[in-house]
């Protein structure tokens, strides 16, 4: 490579693996900057505060067209690969923060321990049952960015 030809207009670029798929650290330090320079200058410092912090929080898995078929009841093939689970799935508005912080609230009201894990969330029960304690998974995914989907199964 110390041919002229390969280094002209050569830029070296970072980039890491998340979930099988490659994202460069360039892109993600301009899309903040952008970001964050199109901010109003009459933001207040509270309300800048709040989106600093949701931006800092671990995004949720991105749904592809095959997770969204999957969805429908007919097409859905995981009795075939897991036995018989039971949860239910729901869509939300609401910020990744915000939900994990009413599961935490109900995980208070019902005295469950919790356990966070980027976007993933787990209520285990104090009591021991005749199958061991009662764990709740809830799973929260990215169906595009102003909706989430988020997954709640029995353990």
């Amino acid at each position: 490579m110390n041919n002229k030809w390969f280094k002209r207009g050569f830029m070296h670029v970072k980039i890491y693996i998340e979930d099988d798929k490659l994202y460069s650290v360039n892109d993600d330090e301009n899309d903040d900057m952008e970001y964050l320079s199109d901010q109003s200058l009459s933001e207040s410092e509270s309300e800048l505060d709040t989106r600093m912090r949701f931006t800092s929080l671990p995004r949720p898995a991105s749904l592809n067209a095959f997770d969204i078929i999957s969805f429908s009841r007919g097409f859905d093939l995981s009795g075939l690969f897991e036995e018989g689970t039971d949860g239910a799935r729901f869509v939300s508005g609401a910020h990744v923060s915000n939900i994990i912080s009413k599961l935490e609230e109900i995980a208070k009201v019902v005295s469950f321990s919790i356990r966070k894990k980027d976007c993933r969330t787990s209520l285990e029960g104090s009591r021991e049952g005749v199958k061991g304690p009662l764990t709740i998974a809830a799973e929260i995914f990215e169906l595009k960015p102003s909706l989430r989907v988020v997954e709640v199964k029995k353990k």
